[in-house]
């Protein structure tokens, strides 16, 4: 199954290990990083660990199980970058992850300034519906595309460069 994106329940191998199993959860980080959560088969009745990988090195196998895969949540209103707080405890601060399970549940991992210059403190995992925009944050709205001009006169000759090549 080549060309086709990994997705939630599709049977996917790493390419650089070989790894094989399902997707169970996709996260989607601030730095444009996405990963798949990988959980292989079971053997001997027991539960091997899932690993993440950069869903760049990921291939398709074959579908899994993504037909019975429930949709993905689509009231999902919070973006990666955004200043949220949590309406039920207040803790607020900026997402930084955004994962989606297979179950289609959609959690955002909200990370909070520090208060103190060395201190890196916690980030909590939110449900979506929990979470409300405060601010921008460090999200930058995507910018509108400029339609691409075409050249007046493309002639389809040879460059310069090949030029340059042959001559040599």
């Amino acid at each position: 199954m080549k060309n086709i994106d990994p997705d939630l329940g599709m049977c996917v191998r790493d390419k650089v290990t070989g790894y094989q199993g399902i997707v169970t959860v996709k996260t989607e980080m601030t730095n444009g990083c996405v990963q798949m959560g990988i959980q292989p088969q079971s053997k001997n009745n027991a539960m091997p660990d899932a690993h993440f990988i950069d869903i760049h090195l990921l291939e398709v196998v074959d579908e899994g199980v993504s037909r019975d895969i429930p949709p993905v949540d689509d009231t999902v209103t919070i973006n990666l970058g955004e200043h949220v707080r949590d309406i039920v405890s207040n803790f607020e601060g900026i997402t930084t992850e955004k994962v989606t399970y297979q179950n289609g549940c959609v959690y955002f991992i909200v990370q909070p300034k520090s208060s103190k210059k060395h201190e890196l403190p916690e980030s909590i995992k939110f449900p979506h519906q929990r979470l409300k925009r405060i601010g921008m944050g460090i999200y930058k709205k995507p910018a509108p595309q400029k339609p691409v001009r075409k050249p007046k006169d493309i002639s389809g000759g040879p460059s310069r460069a090949i030029n340059c090549i042959r001559s040599a």
